[in-house]
């Protein structure tokens, strides 16, 4: 089966924002062509330890709450993309999908 991982730098409104958009949009797209839909995959960077960094207080447990509702959303705390190779982000922690 060929993956086809679709990742967003920055977890901050626009960024959680604009990955909640394509998973919703994209999570029947395999199955409406007759294709596997675990063939796609979705990954969230952030380079704080919680996503929306700005909205922590009003938000404290984000990362759960997208999570419960996504759970095919990977999130990536901590995870500070310093490089793309191969158009895959590497992690200044050594993390690479």
């Amino acid at each position: 089966m060929s993956r086809t991982t679709i990742a967003v730098v920055g977890a901050g409104a626009g960024g959680v924002e604009l990955m909640l958009a394509m998973q919703f949009r994209l999570q029947n797209e395999p199955k409406s062509l007759g294709r596997n839909p675990d063939e796609l995959s979705f990954h969230l960077f952030s380079s704080e330890a919680t996503i929306l960094p700005t909205l922590a207080t009003c938000v404290p447990h984000s990362k759960a709450t997208l999570h419960s509702t996504r759970p095919l959303i990977v999130i990536h705390c901590n995870a500070k993309v310093t490089q793309l190779e191969a158009e895959l982000p590497h992690t200044a922690n050594g993390e690479h999908i």
